[in-house]
């Protein structure tokens, strides 16, 4: 379809029928002159780097769901258009219109207990079809929920997967994590902090979904001190991390409130699963283990569009191999045996196993000496070493290979952290960087994926103060950009999208009053 019989289909107004928008386009309500129908249309500018390189398109949340069979609780586009305009490219997606709002307006204007229940089931198997078909929403709020209104019934169908990523839990790896545009407040921890996420990323929104559906409130607020949007964004982003929803869960009911329980456990790996258990608390037809605890984690995905793979760091797992002997009820008992001889029999095994533990021990010690380099610099000394550290903003410890530049009195200026395989040899995969100031204080700090700068990174004023605080994927900022003065104080923040700024960027003094606001 050409630009010009795309416009004599879909016929609207930029200043009159705009019905919603975002960081990444606007929504407006068109008349289809060939079905005689209403429709939305959804308009956003492809995102371009200066090199030319793509960043952000509507085509990405199209191919999201591309292929897709339909569902009763996804809103789907059926129709993407691009074209070249002179200011620029943009996209054109259509899908039906829904004259009802979002869940957000229904919420506001006021819903039935029977209507909330039958709210919440079908937004969970909504949830559920798209991780079945392996798909992270990453941005699940009410305002991305439509509501349809249909003979007395409320149906919720999700929509807006502009921040969706396709994925294959299959190998069980992850996918790298980007915050770039997800509202805050609905997001996990995982997501906030820039780690790796799993399916019940969405789960966790889920939950803070479902209390402001029962509840009316949103789970997540700042209090009435913060000063500006910028400080009540670290209130809340605060909350988050630590789970902090005090006893407010004792506003919902019984049922739903084991739910949320379930859902809002700021540790994945505990956290519920899938949409599938999530069911069958609900049913009361499986039991609830009382240790939530993933030892095998299989839940991981993988972002499947990019052409080179993601990192995956190893995490000590604790094993018990502590289950009973199995025994033959019908076998006559060994009277033969005393229990002085058990005992005995017992000590030699227990010595047994630990002479092997300590042979294997040394043996992994003379093999990773061995593979151990030596780095040596006119300037400055390096020290490899094998350590075992809780790294900054890593979600698990883990064994590395530790490489330090330091100063000339011996203390730290650069420490990079390297993986070793699966044979404990080093490896050149750097995972994290640390610099230092001269005073032993961190400069700067964050995580690596070979070359290119990912995840979530931090600057720090000599005094140890947080200096600035950003979001990057492959070496490019993504996510939330925030620039602090000494005294703490937010001096500007905003959003990149893949290295672009987007949305409204805010700018303060020092004493915390705001100074502007602009538009990239």
């Amino acid at each position: 379809m050409t630009q010009q019989e795309f416009f004599n289909r879909y016929t609207f107004n930029v200043r009159t029928d705009k019905i919603g928008g975002g960081g990444f386009g606007a929504v407006y309500k068109a008349y289809d002159n060939t079905l005689h129908r209403e429709v939305a249309v959804k308009v956003s500018e492809v995102k371009t780097t200066s090199d030319g390189q793509k960043t952000f398109s509507l085509k990405d949340e199209f191919d999201a769901l591309k292929g897709l069979p339909e569902h009763p609780n996804i809103a789907n586009y059926e129709y993407l258009y691009s074209f070249e305009m002179p200011n620029g490219v943009f996209d054109y997606a259509v899908m039906q219109y829904y004259p009802d709002g979002s869940l957000s307006k229904a919420i506001q204007d006021g819903l039935t207990a029977e209507q909330k229940e039958e709210i919440a089931t079908q937004l969970l198997d909504g949830l559920d079809f798209l991780h079945s078909h392996q798909v992270v929403h990453r941005d699940f709020k009410p305002g991305n929920v439509l509501i349809v209104k249909h003979g007395g019934k409320v149906i919720p169908l999700i929509t807006d997967f502009g921040l969706s990523k396709s994925a294959n839990a299959a190998d069980g790896s992850v996918f790298s994590n980007s915050f770039g545009g997800g509202t805050a407040r609905y997001s996990s921890p995982e997501q906030l902090q820039g780690k790796p996420l799993r399916f019940n990323t969405d789960l966790w929104s889920y939950g803070v979904v479902l209390y402001e559906l029962f509840t009316g409130q949103p789970l997540f607020k700042a209090g009435s001190s913060a000063a500006n949007s910028a400080q009540a964004d670290l209130e809340i982003y605060n909350k988050i991390i630590n789970g902090d929803v005090g006893e407010r869960l004792g506003d919902m009911p019984e049922k739903w409130r084991k739910v949320l329980e379930r859902c809002l456990v700021v540790d994945p790996k505990k956290r519920v699963q899938s949409a599938e258990e999530l069911r069958a608390l609900l049913s009361s037809e499986n039991s609830v283990q009382e240790d939530h605890t993933v030892e095998e984690d299989r839940t991981f995905v993988e972002e499947t569009k990019r052409e080179h793979t993601e990192p995956v760091i190893p995490v000590q797992e604790k094993h018990s191999n502590l289950s009973a002997p199995a025994h033959n009820q019908y076998s006559a008992p060994d009277y033969s045996v005393t229990p002085y001889s058990s005992r005995k029999r017992l000590l030699w095994i227990i010595g047994g196993v630990a002479i092997s533990l300590t042979i294997a021990v040394i043996i992994h010690l003379i093999v990773s000496n061995h593979n151990r380099k030596e780095y040596v610099n006119s300037e400055q000394a390096f020290i490899d070493s094998l350590h075992m550290f809780p790294p900054i903003n890593f979600a698990d410890s883990l064994y590395c290979r530790v490489v330090t530049l330091v100063y000339e009195d011996g203390s730290p200026k650069i420490v990079f952290y390297y993986m070793w395989d699966k044979y404990g040899k080093p490896t050149d995969d750097v995972v994290h960087e640390t610099h230092y100031y001269e005073n032993k204080q961190i400069f700067i700090d964050g995580n690596r994926k070979g070359d290119n700068r990912d995840g979530l990174w931090y600057a720090y004023f000599p005094d140890g103060t947080v200096q600035t605080k950003a979001y990057y994927e492959d070496g490019k900022e993504n996510g939330r950009y925030t620039v602090y003065y000494s005294n703490g104080n937010v001096r500007y923040t905003g959003l990149y999208k893949y290295g672009v700024k987007i949305g409204k960027w805010y700018f303060y003094n020092e004493n915390g009053t705001l100074s502007r606001v602009t538009t990239p």
